[in-house]
């Protein structure tokens, strides 16, 4: 794909600039349920104009969104803006060949392998 693509409208087999900044296949691209009431939804917003819409916990070049603060660098490029929202009601996320995809040419790590983990943790609790 080239140029702006919406993340809801790519599928596994599309290729995308990876979190390398080279082109990548999508392997799987999932879509999640959310619980619209709690604030963890963050855009962010870049000296350059980008924006990078994700969950609190969602990472960004490796970090945790929480953890970022306006001022902070990711690259070259620093974050002027963080508006957090509720009312998300479903996310999106891609895994591809190499761990990651970018936005805006601001890197973003998936999460799916991370959520798995997730799930194998409660599984095994229960």
């Amino acid at each position: 794909m080239y140029g702006p693509v919406l993340i809801e409208d790519i599928k596994s087999g599309d290729i995308v600039v990876g979190y390398s900044g080279k082109e990548t296949e999508v392997l799987q691209a999932h879509q999640y349920k959310e619980d619209p009431v709690p604030t963890r939804f963050a855009a962010v917003t870049f000296d350059n104009g980008a924006k990078v819409n994700c969950c609190d916990m969602h990472r960004i070049n490796g970090r945790h969104t929480k953890d970022y603060k306006v001022g902070d660098k990711v690259g070259s490029r620093t974050i002027t803006n963080i508006t957090w929202s509720n009312g998300v009601e479903r996310s999106y996320d891609l895994l591809t060949e190499d761990g990651g995809y970018r936005i805006s040419n601001i890197p973003v790590n998936s999460m799916i392998e991370e959520m798995a983990g997730y799930v194998n943790q409660y599984k095994q609790a229960a």
